[in-house]
């Protein structure tokens, strides 16, 4: 069952091999168990080095259709946007990263990126972001579970790979991606965004891990921005695009999601309006 539930989670096969230069490619050495693997890893500096002293460092994990050369262009856009430094990378067996992917190589990958950015750029947990997008959010809330950072984003993120076929599983005896169980060790502030019109991980998914998050069966939602609403729960933000898909936010919904995401580099206070889940 592993192995049916990687063929579908990592469609390696179907992704454009585009091999576009980026500007600072470095190459890192991730242990999965007996093996050593190589994954390259893309650094964005901001134009002002003089914003990074006041900002996070980014580590944004894109999904499973897509490799650190097709998201040049938009992280180039989020770097110059937010000012901040932004570190993405292709866990194992995707774009030219070494070995085959799965649940394991890419949780190893991510982990290998987060100390890696630690150690070379001279940061503490409390310096780091972490945004996964789709499946990448399994690496970034295995990271959340792990160290106290920042802030652990999952955008459109799976509650596990069974979730995301069927509406309350009874099974998960060979369930993978269990990210509504490991969410709850989270230990920093979480984000999480999701479009209500999600067609590939629908919107229940977030809905489940926010309610294991915090322990409830029931979120008050209050309207933040326009299409936006957002529920609060301990140190979680539940950010609900209306409407919005699951390849979209970042081109249809672009204001509602930068919105989401200034909150987390740039907080400030919205109006609310109650509305109830």
């Amino acid at each position: 069952m592993g192995s049916i539930i990687n063929e579908f989670a990592f469609p390696v096969n179907t992704i454009p091999q585009i091999h576009a230069p980026i500007k600072d490619l470095r190459t890192i050495t991730v242990k999965t168990g007996m093996k050593k693997e190589h994954i390259q890893v893309a650094v964005y500096e901001p134009v002002d080095p003089e914003m990074m002293k006041t900002r996070p460092t980014v580590i944004y994990i894109h999904g499973n259709g897509e490799t650190i050369y097709l998201m040049d262009e938009l992280i180039q856009q989020y770097t110059e946007r937010f000012a901040c430094r932004f570190v993405t990378f292709d866990w194992c067996g995707y774009g030219q990263s070494t070995g085959k992917p799965s649940e394991q190589t890419l949780t190893k990958s991510a982990l290998a990126t987060y100390n890696y950015v630690k150690t070379e750029f001279h940061l503490t947990d409390s310096n780091i972001v972490v945004w996964g997008r789709s499946i990448g959010t399994v690496g970034s809330i295995y990271l959340g579970s792990m160290f106290n950072m920042k802030c652990c984003i999952a955008q459109s993120p799976p509650a596990s790979a069974f979730d995301v076929v069927w509406e309350n599983p009874k099974c998960n005896c060979v369930n993978q991606f269990m990210s509504y169980k490991r969410i709850k060790r989270a230990q920093g502030q979480i984000v999480v965004i999701h479009g209500t019109a999600d067609e590939v991980v629908p919107f229940r998914n977030s809905v489940k891990i926010v309610k294991s998050y915090a322990g409830v069966e029931d979120l008050k939602l209050n309207e933040v921005f326009h299409g936006v609403l957002m529920a609060e729960a301990k140190s979680l933000k539940f950010y609900v695009i209306q409407e919005g898909g699951h390849n979209d936010l970042d081109n249809s919904f672009a204001d509602q999601l930068e919105f989401c995401l200034a909150k987390v580099l740039e907080p400030e206070e919205g109006n609310l309006v109650a509305e109830k889940l």
